[in-house]
Formats: C-alpha cells, sequence, structure tokens
C-alpha cells in the first residue's frame, strides 16, 4: 500500500477511530455486564474495518483482531456459547445455532489476514500468500513459518527476532546467535538491527528501544518455537488462541502484555509500512 494513505484519512475515519480510542479508555465492565458498552466497541470496530481503502493494513488488522475478540465475548454473554471454539476442546453444546467456528492459533492468524486484506480489497494478495505458503508447506501440514515467509516474498513484509532474554535458554541464545550473523529465523528474514531482544531483563525495558517502538505497530504476525506456537502482537500487547479452550471461556482469543508472555524467542513480521513509520526503515 502506498505510504501516503497513512497520513490521508478521511474524517469519517478519524471519526471512527477516535470512538474506537474512547471506547477503549473506558473501564472493562465489571462483570461482562455493559452490554451496551460492548455493541458500541463492536460498531466502532467495524467502521474502521468499512474504512479497509483509507486505513493502512495494520490499522484494519488491529480492528478486525478486536472485533472477533468483542463478538466472541458478546455472543458467549447471549447464549453460554461465543463464536469460537479451540480445536482441542471437545465438542460444543447441543444446540448452538450457528455453531462456533473452530479455531486454533494458526487459523485464527489466517483468519484475521484473511479478513483484514478482503477489507482492503485485497482478497487476491491474500490468496496468492497462503497458496505459497500452502504448497511450501508440504504434505505434513500448513506451516505458519511458511505464512511469515510468504508474507516476506510476495508482500515485501519486513522481519525482527524478539526474545525477552536472549540466555533464557538454549534455544533462544543460538536463535539469538544466527539471527544477529545471519539474519534469518527459520527462514524468516529478520533485521539484527531491529531485534526486540532483552525486555525483560532488569530495567528493560527502555524508553526508546525496539521493544518501545514495538508498540508503535499496531499489527503484526509472530511466530515461537520454529512455528509451534502463532500469534499477532497489536501495539505490544499479544493476542493468541488456546486452542484446549471451549466456546464458554472468555480466552478463546487471549491478549496479554508481550513483556510478560511466557514464550521464550521467535520472529515477527509486519507490512513495509508499519515498519518503517516505527523503527525508521532501517535496512
Amino acid at each position: 500500500m502506498q505510504s501516503w494513505r497513512r497520513f490521508f484519512v478521511p474524517a469519517m475515519v478519524v471519526a471512527g477511530l477516535a470512538a474506537m480510542t474512547a471506547a477503549y479508555a473506558q473501564p472493562a465492565p465489571e462483570n461482562g455486564d455493559c452490554d451496551t458498552c460492548r455493541d458500541n466497541l463492536i460498531k466502532d470496530l467495524q467502521k474502521v474495518i468499512d474504512a479497509g481503502h483509507a486505513e493502512s493494513l495494520g490499522q484494519v488488522g488491529n480492528a478486525v483482531v478486536k472485533q472477533m475478540d468483542a463478538e466472541h465475548d458478546a455472543l458467549l454473554k447471549k447464549r453460554g456459547c461465543g463464536t469460537l471454539i479451540g480445536n482441542h476442546a471437545g465438542d460444543p453444546p447441543a444446540g448452538m445455532h450457528p455453531p462456533p467456528h473452530i479455531t486454533d492459533c494458526t487459523t485464527f492468524v489466517l483468519d484475521v489476514l484473511r479478513q483484514t486484506f478482503a477489507a482492503q480489497g485485497r482478497s487476491a494478495d491474500f490468496d496468492r500468500v497462503f497458496a505459497k505458503a500452502t504448497a511450501a508447506s508440504g504434505s505434513t501440514g500448513f506451516k505458519g513459518t511458511e505464512l511469515m515467509k510468504a508474507l516476506q516474498s510476495e508482500l515485501g513484509w519486513k522481519g525482527m527476532f524478539w526474545a525477552g532474554d536472549p540466555n533464557v535458554d538454549a534455544e533462544a541464545k543460538y536463535s539469538n546467535y544466527l539471527q544477529n550473523k545471519n539474519g534469518v529465523y527459520y527462514g524468516i528474514k529478520v533485521n539484527p538491527k531491529e531485534a526486540v531482544t532483552g525486555f525483560k531483563l532488569p530495567g528493560n525495558p527502555k524508553p526508546g528501544d525496539n521493544f518501545d517502538k514495538l508498540k508503535n505497530v499496531p499489527f503484526a504476525v509472530l511466530t515461537t518455537k520454529g512455528g509451534m506456537h502463532m500469534g499477532l502482537v497489536l501495539n505490544g500487547r499479544l493476542y493468541e488462541v488456546h486452542w484446549t479452550n471451549g466456546c464458554d471461556s472468555t480466552d478463546v482469543i487471549a491478549d496479554s502484555d508481550f513483556k510478560d508472555w511466557y514464550w521464550s524467542a521467535g520472529a515477527i513480521v509486519m507490512p513495509p509500512e508499519e515498519e518503517a513509520a516505527a523503527f525508521g526503515g532501517t535496512r
């Protein structure tokens, strides 16, 4: 997407973003009782999604994730079973119409990307990425690392290594060594200058460091342990699916401060315009 679109935002979109920001600034409804708050939030997020052609892909992706989470919670409140169910959670309660969508960490990322590209009128771009990743994954099943590699090769997405403590375990230490030496993580191209490392060490993160810059990125795809798990990073918060959670759980999609997340190391890829805005294009 052309970089000028980041700066040219119609008044309707500005209003939508302002409403969404105001909604998130409000305290969380106690015991999930504020149905009106939740409904208004979903509507405000939809405004951003509907304005997909005028917004950056990152801003639209950010709204898609948050709306998906809010819609699950809204239906859960209404009928005791939300819109989503982990694919290791067993069967949903009988009589659920529509039934909850079966998901896991990789399916979640794919669903978000598919909706985000569609909102921007770029479904063909997603289809091209998905086809390449599927072919590269082979007969053993779809691989998240191949998805991230395809986003880079087909759409120019930028990558970086991350590790809260690059010496916390053998895998983090060796991965950090390889990303510094070769600029790769399991075949994903990463820029050592933009590595998001050390943010769990005493005295870190610091203002202006790479972890701090990551908070300015509205949407990025993440993997850890060589593709064992995937998630999405939205302005420094980690969104992931727990595949053992049933449709009666508010944490089928869970979010946490990336700084406090328990996985040790991996890679992040993001649209090139988001990388340039947050990191200054340090390649």
